[in-house]
């Protein structure tokens, strides 16, 4: 938990049927390969996430633009009013509007579900929480301390196993703050993501209600196009998420090969007769 490296001893007792060279090395791969599956299965959790939201962006894609078609075949070629420019105006900005609100809900939803502290971090940049600051600070002066101990003493030494419980602990704590910071995060991203979708569908209909043709085929054709935009951007995620998921790497490796041993470790009955000698 502290990504830091791990030692995994495996012990048989010699002489068995069990112990084996192909065996030990069999422990060890499943083991890797196990480790590595759990790493992936988080991004795999959010690229089928993205793959609903790309479902989702590709119906109102198709569906914007059989109304664009639908509206060209039976009006033809229409021309724009003059006098509609605000309508059209403030239809474009809730468009442009919308577009930005789902790219930052998208993004922000995608570092959520795909986890990791780093991601954690990106996500909460430039939101100050005295809580977490205050968490952080302890934790450097405990990290400080630390140091300044093991320097010192062992790490059976009881203040240096106390230390390490404490900063393991406010580890564990920022990370559940931090957690809470990106859940409140999105969920504001999610309520600007239904505001600039209330304001497009007002400023749609307001369009809409023109009785120039040239407005509601420009309206049908802006629609079309945030729709295609949005689309764009899910497929553009998803992409950068299944590549970061093929190229993820494991975290664990295995230092020195195991080796089948020649000789039992214990007993040592030489060392032990001449001992009794």
């Amino acid at each position: 938990r502290d990504a830091q490296s791990r030692l995994i001893i495996v012990g048989f007792q010699a002489g068995t049927p069990e112990f084996s060279q192909e065996l030990l090395q069999n422990l060890i791969d499943i083991y890797l390969a196990q480790n590595l599956d759990k790493r992936r299965r988080v991004q795999r959790e959010a690229s089928a996430w993205l793959d609903g939201e790309i479902e989702k962006a590709e119906q109102k894609v198709v569906k914007s633009l059989a109304e664009l078609v639908s509206f060209s075949a039976q009006h033809g070629i229409v021309a724009m009013d003059e006098g509609a420019n605000h309508i059209l105006t403030f239809f474009q900005k809730a468009a442009e509007g919308l577009i930005k609100t789902k790219e930052q809900r998208i993004g922000l939803e995608a570092l959520q579900k795909d986890g990791g502290s780093s991601n954690v971090s990106a996500a909460i940049t430039g939101v100050k929480s005295p809580d977490l600051e205050q968490l952080h600070n302890k934790l450097s002066l405990l990290e400080a301390e630390h140091a300044q101990m093991t320097e010192i003493y062992s790490e059976s030494y009881p203040k240096v196993v106390l230390l390490r419980k404490q900063i393991r602990f406010l580890k564990d704590r920022i990370e559940e703050v931090q957690s809470k910071a990106v859940s409140s995060i999105v969920e504001t991203a999610k309520q600007q993501e239904s505001l600039s979708e209330e304001t497009f569908e007002k400023a749609k209909q307001m369009a809409m209600d023109n009785k120039s043709l040239g407005v509601q085929f420009a309206v049908l054709k802006r629609e079309a196009e945030t729709n295609e935009a949005i689309y764009k951007t899910l497929l553009t995620k998803s992409k950068e998420l299944q590549l970061s998921t093929e190229i993820i790497g494991n975290n664990i490796l295995t230092v020195v090969q195991p080796t089948f041993p020649v000789k039992p470790v214990k007993p040592r009955k030489g060392l032990n007769l001449a001992i009794g000698a």
